[in-house]
């Protein structure tokens, strides 16, 4: 529907922008200022676009993440793979069908299970990266993934709707209150 696929164009431009981020972390991976830049603007956009933001690396662990970890949903985490106190996806072979390929992928539901037991559907945007850093034999790669909840959409649409119905109702109003007026004027020359 409209107001769905419009959420996933805006989340696939806040991919595209997210990728710049990740591009400079990556090519000064070394410097805390950039960890710590590329953490504030997934916090900013992830509080924006009332989305879950997860970064991952070419062996679907979580690098960063908006809002940051510790601050994720309880439910949420559990479904996560947890080793050592790095989280990854649960499942790596979703994980690495979108890392091969080079399309942005979208789907609805629980994502494999992360958001089980959160009470709603999800939409996520899947969108792969490859960069070449000097200093790496090989290109660096990875998975933005955005996630925000259906129950957003819905509200969106519903406030749509609701102004949808005033303007009807008060142009159903003003037409009766014309219509009176001018028929008064008809009726009595």
């Amino acid at each position: 529907n409209y107001v769905s696929n419009e959420k996933a164009a805006t989340l696939n431009q806040v991919g595209e922008v997210l990728k710049d981020y990740v591009n400079a972390y990556v090519e000064n991976e070394e410097s805390p200022l950039s960890q710590y830049l590329l953490s504030k603007v997934l916090e900013s956009y992830s509080t924006n676009y009332s989305s879950i933001i997860f970064i991952t690396n070419q062996n679907g662990y979580i690098v960063s993440s908006g809002p940051s970890l510790n601050k994720i949903s309880g439910i949420i985490k559990s479904h996560l793979k947890e080793e050592d106190g790095v989280y990854s996806l649960p499942d790596l072979k979703q994980h690495n069908k979108v890392l091969i390929g080079q399309n942005t992928e979208k789907m609805i539901g629980d994502f494999y299970g992360v958001f089980k037991g959160t009470g709603y559907e999800w939409l996520t945007i899947m969108k792969p990266f490859k960069f070449k850093v000097s200093g790496y034999e090989g290109d660096v790669r990875g998975v933005i993934y955005l996630h925000t909840p259906v129950p957003e959409i819905q509200k969106a649409r519903t406030t749509v709707f609701s102004f949808f119905i005033i303007s009807v109702g008060v142009a159903a109003v003003i037409s009766i209150v014309l219509i009176y007026i001018f028929s008064l004027r008809l009726s009595r020359p």
